[in-house]
């Protein structure tokens, strides 16, 4: 039977190089924002329809207007402090954020805003992440295959049975 391990290295490698890249061009103005971001969310819409892996996410506007303000306020990427400058990413919805309700996948918390963010978003938004949504996950996060969320179950888009 074949090791995996390398195969799990090479991906994040890949995935390392694809960010990089991303932001190379990001700090370079090689990137047109408006028809990138419009792009990202059509296709984050079309598999979200068809994998239910997301409760709650931003909409592009406010992707739009936050990615120009980093990149307004910082002209040059700083590898060092802002290691994830310009990266969309999106947490578990048990992570409290202080912009969208955090649920844990229960209909009892369905109107739950923090008035204050997690550890974890504190410190992917200090390093220049931008936090664009929440991820689905079984009730309170007591379960293991996604199967038991009030905001459906969320399907493996590799193995959707």
């Amino acid at each position: 039977m074949k090791d995996k391990t390398c195969d799990i290295y090479k991906k994040r490698s890949s995935q390392e190089n694809i960010l990089s890249n991303f932001q190379k061009h990001l700090e370079l103005r090689k990137i047109n924002l408006d028809l990138f971001l419009q792009k990202y969310y059509s296709n984050l819409e079309k598999s979200n329809q068809k994998n239910n892996f997301l409760i709650n996410y931003h909409p592009l506007e406010f992707a739009q207007e936050i990615l120009s303000k980093s990149l307004n306020k910082e002209k040059k990427w700083d590898k060092k402090n802002k290691p994830l400058w310009g990266s969309l990413t999106f947490v578990k919805d048990n992570i409290v954020s202080d912009d969208l309700p955090t649920t844990a996948g229960s209909k009892l918390l369905i109107d739950y805003y923090s008035p204050f963010d997690s550890t974890c978003c504190k410190l992917i938004k200090k390093a220049g992440g931008i936090i664009l949504g929440k991820c689905n996950l079984d009730e309170f996060g007591l379960g293991e295959k996604g199967t038991n969320s009030y905001f459906k179950r969320v399907k493996n888009p590799i193995n959707p049975s």
